[in-house]
């Protein structure tokens, strides 16, 4: 089940030379969820229902994305890069989502011979904010832990593929302006546990 799986955010410093205390993205909107989760100390704790017992599971995990290259004049070259990826929703029979957690690790590298340290390697965990119906599936929206480093926005494209859903992701972070702010990509499938 769900329930037991969804995960905490990981303490951290930021990189980039933003090295600042903050609160994590602003919450979003909850208008049509079962299970936003709860934000407190970091900890995302799922909002257990009468109808989350009988909900099938399904999980995809990736082992790394693509690096983006993001910064330059006048700051470094960076690159950011998500590992250890893992998506996992609950569904009714209905095909009505009642849950969602994703968690990776944010890996960014300097670009040579940048004087300033990349961020160290940092774990991010979210939880569902929206469900959003369309053509397609469903839009997922999520909110991050609060000490998520960087802060990052997470948006899910949900298709339903046979017995499957795929889940087509976007990472950006919203700490940042351009140039040092970056969107990261991936599809994974998610199957039935």
């Amino acid at each position: 089940m769900l329930g037991s799986s969804l995960f905490a955010g990981a303490s951290v410093s930021a990189g980039c030379g933003d090295d600042r205390g903050s609160s994590g993205p602003p919450p979003i909107a909850t208008s049509s969820v079962s299970d936003a989760g709860a934000r407190d100390s970091g900890t995302l704790v799922p909002v257990e229902t009468e109808a989350s017992r009988g909900a099938t599971t399904f999980k995809g995990k990736l082992a790394t994305t693509t690096a983006v290259t993001f910064g330059g004049t006048p700051y470094c070259e960076y690159s950011m890069k998500l590992e250890d990826i893992v998506i996992e929703i609950a569904a009714l029979d209905s095909g009505e989502l009642i849950g969602a957690a994703v968690k990776d690790r944010a890996v960014e590298a300097a670009a040579p011979p940048c004087p300033h340290a990349p961020m160290a390697p940092s774990q991010q965990a979210f939880a569902l904010s929206t469900v959003t119906p369309n053509a397609a599936g469903s839009t997922l929206a999520f909110v991050g832990a609060k000490d998520n480093r960087p802060e990052t926005a997470l948006v899910i494209e949900l298709t339903r593929v046979g017995v499957t859903y795929q889940a087509a992701a976007e990472w950006r972070r919203t700490d940042q302006p351009a140039p040092l702010d970056w969107a990261v990509k991936a599809t994974l499938t998610l199957a039935a546990e």
